[in-house]
């Protein structure tokens, strides 16, 4: 477990150490991205990228559960959400 807030750019590299590929949006590459969470504070999103528009939605959500139980071994919570997931720092209990 941690309570340490995440940070954008240390989930990305959390993911991209566990094999996730980086989406590459100029070069219509699919895969993670994660940015700052605009509506939360101490929180990062996490989405998932496919350059043709229309897939489906279980094919986000199979990449999010993926991405989610990599996050959450590390010790931080997740909410999921169609297209994204919330990561935030795991309340101690």
């Amino acid at each position: 477990m941690t309570t340490k807030t995440p940070t954008a750019s240390g989930v990305s590299r959390l993911l991209a150490a566990a094999g996730f590929t980086r989406a590459d949006i100029d070069w219509g590459h699919a895969g993670f991205q994660v940015t700052k969470c605009n509506s939360r504070a101490a929180a990062v999103k996490v989405r998932q990228y496919f350059p043709v528009s229309g897939a489906p939605e279980s094919r986000y959500g199979d990449s999010l559960r993926r991405y989610a139980k990599a996050i959450e071994a590390k010790g931080y919570a997740t909410e999921a959400y169609t297209y994204h997931l919330i990561v935030t720092a795991k309340a101690e209990d």
